[in-house]
This record gives C-alpha cells, sequence and structure tokens, in this order.
C-alpha cells in the first residue's frame, strides 16, 4: 500500500515522460521539468534498445529534497526511528540503508534519497536545487537511478549484474570477477578485435519467453586509467579535459569513444571467472563451485527481502549456462568459445 507521503507527491506532479526498460515502462514524474529531463537524459544512454510491449508499469516521483520537505516535513521519520546500517561504495558513496518490512530507504550523504516499497513505486529526491554537480557527485545520483533500475528488473524476473560482457551478433559472453581482476580491461580488448559491447561492470540478464538466458547492454559511464586511453583511437579522449574520478577517466561517450552501436540482446554463451594473481587455470565449474564463487561478485542486493528471490535467480542461470574460470594467461583459449 502506497505511503500517504506518496500519494501527495503524485497528485502533485506536473511533468510526466515515460522510460523504457526493456518490456517494462516506468512513469517519471515531478514538479519540476528539468529533474523529469535529467532523469531521462542519465538513463536513456544506459538502457537497452525498447520493445514494442510493456508487460509492467511503475511509477517514479522525483523532486528536490527541499520540495519534499514542504509537501510532506516527516517524510522518512517512520524508518529513521528504526535501526539503519551504514554502508559505503563508490557507486553510492557514503549512505544509510533502512529497511522496513518490504520497503527500503537509502539516504546518501549530501547527495539525495531513495525510496522503493517493493510494489512498483519509486521516489527519489536530490538535496541539490542544481543539476550542476562535480563528477562524483554524479556518479553518486546515478547509484541511486541504478538502484531503482536494478528493483524494476528484480521485479520483472531478471537481474542486473556485476559483470562485463561482448557479444558476436548471436550470442553474450560475460566476464566477472573481484574489483580490479581486469573485467573492463578484457572486454574492451575483445571489443577492439570486432566483438559488440554489452558493458564493461554492468549487464542485464534475464530469461527469455523460450526459457533460455540472455543478455542485454547497459552502457554506464566506463572508468579507466589514463593510460587505457592509448587503446581508443578518438584522440579528444586523451585531452585532460576528460573528467577524472578517484584517479580514473570517466568516459560517458561510449558509442563515439568505442566506435560502436548498442547491439540488441544476445544468448549468454559462458560466464568466465577471471581469477588474478594465478596462471595456468582453465577449468569449467560445477554448480555448487560455480555459485559459491560467482555470487560475491555477481550480486548486490540491499534489501533481505528479495535476497533469496535474487539467489533462487542467480541458481537458475548457472544452472543453464557454462561457468569457467581462467586465469589472465589463458584468456586467448576461451574468446568466442561458446
Amino acid at each position: 500500500m502506497k505511503h500517504s507521503w506518496y500519494s501527495i507527491f503524485l497528485d502533485r506532479v506536473q511533468h510526466s515522460q515515460p522510460l523504457q526498460v526493456i518490456d517494462s515502462e516506468i512513469m517519471i514524474s515531478s514538479t519540476r521539468v528539468e529533474l523529469v529531463e535529467f532523469v531521462l537524459g542519465e538513463l536513456l544512454p544506459l538502457l537497452p534498445k525498447k520493445l514494442p510491449d510493456n508487460d509492467h508499469n511503475f511509477t517514479c516521483v522525483i523532486e528536490y529534497s527541499h520540495t519534499a520537505n514542504v509537501l510532506f516535513p516527516d517524510v522518512f521519520d517512520d524508518f529513521k526511528e528504526s535501526d539503519g546500517k551504514d554502508i559505503s561504495s563508490a557507486e553510492l558513496g557514503d549512505a544509510v540503508l533502512y529497511c522496513l518490512n518490504t520497503e527500503l530507504l537509502i539516504i546518501q550523504k549530501d547527495v539525495g534519497s531513495f525510496y522503493h516499497d517493493s510494489q512498483g513505486n519509486f521516489l527519489i529526491l536530490v538535496d541539490s536545487d542544481t543539476l550542476i554537480f562535480s563528477e562524483g557527485k554524479r556518479l553518486n545520483i546515478q547509484g541511486l537511478l541504478n538502484l531503482m533500475i536494478s528493483e524494476v528488473l528484480l521485479l520483472t524476473g531478471k537481474l542486473l549484474v556485476h559483470a562485463g560482457g561482448v557479444g558476436d551478433g548471436e550470442h553474450c559472453f560475460l566476464w566477472t570477477g573481484q574489483s580490479g581482476s581486469g573485467k573492463t580491461t578484457q572486454t574492451l580488448s575483445m571489443v577492439s578485435k570486432g566483438f559488440d559491447f554489452y558493458g564493461d561492470d554492468q549487464i542485464i540478464v534475464g530469461q527469455g519467453k523460450d526459457k533460455m538466458w540472455y543478455a542485454w547492454p547497459f552502457w554506464r559511464a566506463i572508468k579507466v586509467s589514463r593510460d587505457s586511453l592509448q587503446n581508443f583511437d578518438d584522440p579528444r579522449l586523451l585531452s585532460k579535459d576528460v573528467p577524472e574520478v578517484g584517479g580514473k577517466v570517466v568516459i560517458n561517450d561510449i558509442e563515439r569513444a568505442l566506435k560502436t552501436q548498442k547491439p540488441g540482446c544476445g544468448k549468454i554463451a559462458a560466464i568466465n571467472l577471471i581469477v588474478a594473481k594465478e596462471t595456468g587455470i582453465l577449468e569449467e565449474l560445477n554448480l555448487t563451485t560455480a555459485f559459491e564463487r560467482i555470487s560475491p561478485c555477481f550480486l548486490h542486493a540491499f534489501q533481505p527481502t528479495t535476497l533469496m528471490h535474487t539467489m533462487e535467480e542467480l541458481m537458475d542461470l548457472l544452472s543453464a549456462v557454462p561457468v569457467r574460470a581462467v586465469s589472465w594467461d589463458m584468456l586467448d583459449n576461451v574468446v568466442g568459445d561458446g
């Protein structure tokens, strides 16, 4: 059931535009047109190509935090009376996580808030009056928007997973591993050899109507070291004006940088777990081992009420798709091998 304050926000919106996420539609609404345009501008470049039909519908209200406080000063008070969990990540920054029954609230310090009631209603509050952010804070706000996409996908039987992915026009090959294992390097290396780019850090996966597992592209910004830019043909990427976060260059215009177009969905042929700091490893993993080794680096689940469902989806995927552990010296032996 919607909170009374959510209905108040929804009644006040003056601007709405639909955003399609594969077979789902999210109605993005606000009292401020620039906030609607901001969400669409941030998410449209990331998302896969549209499908003709919508099977699921969701709503998202986005407002400035001060507007929310005027409309409903006590918003989130019931959450704040419960115990929150401090979390910190490169994607979200410093934040506090609250779970109340099946509802989820994440409050990011000096950035904004994300609320989801698990029934398809979202509220995103942005702390600043301006949409001109530092690159770091912009990535944190993108993290809030990505949370919404992740929850929508989960509610429609799909997962947003930590993996790089490339395709050959029909099949998709996923690369996963712990942070720093080389997903981005391997993915970009394969794209330079002619493979389609699905993403270097996050990919959408899910079952099709034929019960086979597919991947969809998720083109979030690429973050690479400045030395790695030498692999790109566009000299403008070598400019000192290209933004940096945490010592890495942020590439937002992926189509220009990689000289490629966004692919359609591809049948997942294999999941490759990159094993760092070891050599001579190329082995197919059984289901139990694959689950134990893939799940820590593949998944991100903030809401305990959906964690079991997420694990079940992952087990289904690993049961249907070959999973291999591969060290860096053996990567050339699995390229394009489905």
